[in-house]
């Protein structure tokens, strides 16, 4: 089955989405490499967490998010529900930030420098809220759920 342009659509947000998040681990490893082959003797390796946390965590779900986004161009279920968790949980965890996180108040300053972290959560959920439900309204329509049930039934696959 042939999926439809808002479909296509969400797959290439997707898509380049994911393109744009590998390029934190890429910016990091590069610093990294410039940092040790420009200063041997002193240089530092970050502990591991920190790899993890920047390194690892995004390029594996942007190598998950691009899988995804080829599933939703070829109409598989499972696409569609992986969808539906990436719209959800990275809007779910803004505004928990937003909401848990408190600033620090230093004198009578309203932003203390070094803590952006709030001002990046509500950036986000600038960007997530609408996307997340653009998303859920395509992907929780009938007739697009149908199309999916459709294009993942065995029968078609072989």
């Amino acid at each position: 089955m042939k999926s439809s342009n808002s479909i296509i659509a969400v797959a290439a947000v997707q898509f380049l989405g994911r393109l744009a998040i590998l390029l934190l681990p890429a910016v990091l490893s590069t610093d990294e490499i410039h940092f040790h082959s420009w200063y041997p003797a002193t240089y530092q390796p970050k502990s591991a967490a920190y790899y993890v946390l920047f390194a690892a965590l995004p390029i594996s779900l942007s190598l998950f998010g691009i899988i995804t986004s080829i599933g939703l161009v070829r109409v598989r279920e499972w696409a569609r529900r992986v969808t539906l968790y990436f719209a959800t949980i990275p809007a779910l965890l803004c505004v928990l930030w937003l909401i848990l996180h408190h600033l620090r108040a230093v004198g009578d300053a309203l932003l203390v420098i070094g803590d952006l972290s709030n001002a990046l959560a509500a950036y986000l959920l600038v960007i997530l809220a609408p996307t997340s439900l653009w998303w859920w309204i395509l992907f929780t329509r009938k007739s697009v759920r149908s199309q999916f049930r459709e294009g993942s039934s065995p029968s078609l696959q072989a």
